[in-house]
């Protein structure tokens, strides 16, 4: 087997670069506002991962970096820098899976129906090797697909503007001396 080329790091305009229709990383409020701030107040991020849409010339699929790029359009800024990578329609499926599995939360719906995908093309065993799951844990990811995902902390909905607070902690607040709810 050849090896494949290396990365090249390219300055992409934004509009040219194209969403992952499975994409699956989850970033909470919270996060998202301190990514935006961090990259307004120093210019400087990981580069994102593209790889050549194979159906539009000329444009790129993000297969690591959805966040990023929306950050980067909502600061204004024009262009992304980007690493591009020659991978086809497989690797980049297991590309985003391990990179976002990696560093952060996904969206089970998301990562349930990419391995949904992954198994009807590698098996359970491929999917069980490439990723490093258990059987249990692929049927686990499957039955997730099927089921409504609760929003992540930090994005749930607050009501009648209440901020958000942990059960134990305002349990401890009603607590008055010698045990008395207050």
């Amino acid at each position: 087997m050849g090896r494949k080329p290396r990365p090249k790091t390219k300055i992409i305009p934004l509009k040219d670069l194209v969403a992952r229709r499975d994409r699956l990383g989850v970033l909470a409020v919270r996060t998202r506002k301190a990514l935006t701030r961090y990259i307004a107040d120093s210019g400087l991020y990981p580069p994102l991962i593209v790889r050549p849409h194979e159906v539009t010339g000329g444009k790129y699929e993000i297969i690591d970096g959805h966040h990023r790029m929306s950050i980067l359009a909502e600061l204004g800024r024009r262009s992304a820098r980007c690493e591009v990578w020659a991978v086809d329609d497989s690797d980049a499926e297991l590309l985003s899976f391990a990179l976002n599995h990696l560093r952060g939360r996904l969206d089970g719906r998301r990562r349930g129906r990419l391995i949904r995908r992954l198994v009807r093309r590698l098996g359970t065993d491929g999917v069980s090797d490439k990723l490093a799951l258990t059987v249990g844990g692929i049927r686990h990811a499957l039955t997730s697909a099927r089921r409504p995902q609760p929003k992540p902390t930090g994005e749930r909905e607050l009501s009648r503007g209440s901020a958000p607070t942990s059960t134990r902690r305002s349990r401890k607040a009603t607590i008055g001396k010698r045990g008395q709810c207050s």
